[in-house]
């Protein structure tokens, strides 16, 4: 044992030195860029916000209850108010509502970028009624913010795009290589008479782009533990998503002599089979690039962990997931959202079903993720079918390309105390039609949120700060002036 002792010890000192190497060697990925003296953005750009929140262009599943009259004020107001993005672009209108502009750039040889942005919002749930502070199509500017609906997603993005070329229309400037402007009217119902009839159209014509740029992740405010400054996060990629239908059909009967097992019991019991037995855990890419950039900026028993990852990869994992947000980046999410059945106190139900959605991790597929369901329940007694569209996770786009380098440029010189980071978005967006037309496909939706902030998206009190806009605004533009070969 004496002899054992000093060599474990000395293995241990090793392990050590090792793990304190990789820590301090672990680079910086920030970019050294410095700020820009911020544009003057008039304040008229606000007002200009402020009404187009004021049109309430509400998509919907029903395609009866589909109002298109917003949609088309909405179309006139970009017009009248974007006379040159109007007049010298070339705007196409596909499928009666979703708008593609495109800006010839010097260089026709190279292949040009997209701008993307979506329109239509959400319905405001009727249990918020009156506890709004603001009406939620009024548009109202305040002394700090424009208030409404589609503030922070997504008319933020159209009229920001929309300010930051009339702006450079009006200076004469012309970018390096062609801009396509993109904009959804169907993103909230998943984009498909918007977003991928227009991706149907670039293909057909064979516009291919460097890269795409969508709205997605966004400065955050606190949302890193560990980390103080702002984080500007940039999606390489966003999960796919499949929801299920579980059904059981069995014989019902009167309330006061129930049988052993009734359809309720035998689809609660599925249910939460796979709420117990959910999709592992893992980092994939995207979290990996998340790793890398975060990483060297934490601090140093942090830092120890991530440099040395392969070894603390279960502590890692752990950490993840002991947040619902966290949870979400590290393995594929299992969500219960529909269960119906019975419609009497008194009367034992003779069907069931329920309704689960999941979210697929990059690296996983739909096919897989649907067999893992079907063993996992093992009951032939309940018919499991596809609910809906079922959609793959997005590629993974590279953070080595000139397209992510002008964008963390940008980044850099517009929010100057923030940090960079690449991740992934875990909800979706417009982005995954252009995948097959595009070398890479980024989600960044230029704003800043804490928390709290990150709940009124689809909720209530949606809102932007006026500053907050304006930012917007510069990034766009200065993205623009930031595009090269």
């Amino acid at each position: 044992m004496k002899r054992i002792l000093p060599g474990l010890g000395g293995v241990l000192a090793i392990v050590l030195l090792v793990l304190f190497v990789n820590t301090l060697r672990m680079p910086s990925r920030q970019l050294q860029v410095a700020a820009v003296e911020p544009a003057v953005i008039p304040d008229r750009a606000l007002e200009h916000l402020s009404a187009a929140i004021q049109i309430p262009t509400i998509s919907t599943d029903d395609d009866t209850r589909f109002n298109s009259a917003p949609f088309k004020t909405f179309i006139r107001l970009l017009e009248r108010t974007y006379p040159l993005c109007d007049s010298l672009l070339s705007k196409t209108v596909i499928n009666r509502y979703a708008l593609l502009y495109r800006w010839q750039g010097r260089d026709t040889t190279l292949n040009p970028i997209l701008l993307t942005a979506h329109y239509d919002v959400v319905p405001v749930d009727t249990s918020y009624a009156g506890r709004w502070a603001e009406p939620p199509f009024s548009g109202k500017i305040d002394g700090t913010f424009i208030w409404g609906r589609g503030t922070m997603d997504d008319k933020l993005g159209v009229i920001g795009i929309l300010e930051a070329v009339e702006g450079l229309l009006q200076e004469e400037f012309v970018p390096e290589r062609s801009v396509y402007l993109a904009f959804g009217f169907d993103e909230e119902i998943n984009g498909l008479q918007g977003a991928a009839r227009i991706a149907a159209y670039l293909e057909e014509r064979n516009i291919h782009f460097d890269y795409v740029l969508d709205e997605g992740l966004l400065v955050g405010r606190g949302l890193v533990p560990g980390i103080t400054a702002d984080v500007a996060l940039v999606g390489l990629s966003e999960k796919g998503f499949l929801s299920v239908k579980l059904s059981v059909i069995k014989e019902g009967g009167h309330a006061s002599m129930p049988q052993s097992e009734t359809v309720i019991d035998i689809l609660a019991e599925a249910v939460l089979k796979l709420r117990r037995h959910r999709p592992k855990a893992r980092i994939s890419e995207p979290v990996e690039r998340f790793v890398e950039f975060i990483g060297p900026e934490m601090p140093f028993y942090q830092r120890l962990v991530f440099a040395n990852k392969s070894l603390f990869e279960g502590l890692i994992l752990k950490l993840y997931e002991q947040s619902a947000a966290g949870n979400s980046l590290v393995r594929t999410t299992t969500a219960p959202t529909i269960f119906s059945a019975g419609s009497k106190a008194n009367v034992l139900p003779g069907t069931a079903y329920a309704v689960i959605n999941f979210r697929i991790l990059p690296g996983e597929t739909v096919a897989g993720l649907f067999d893992h369901i079907q063993k996992t329940i093992a009951d032939p007694r309940i018919k499991v079918m596809v609910a809906g569209a079922a959609v793959e996770p997005s590629p993974v786009s590279s953070i080595d390309s000139q397209g992510f380098l002008t964008i963390e440029k940008t980044l850099r010189q517009i929010y100057p105390g923030a940090l960079i980071a690449a991740s992934l978005v875990t909800a979706g967006t417009d982005s995954r039609h252009y995948t097959g037309i595009a070398d890479n496909v980024y989600r960044f939706s230029p704003q800043t949120a804490t928390s709290e902030d990150l709940l009124r998206i689809h909720g209530r009190n949606e809102r932007i700060t006026k500053e907050g806009f304006k930012d917007c605004i510069r990034f766009y533009r200065q993205l623009l002036l930031n595009v090269k070969r």
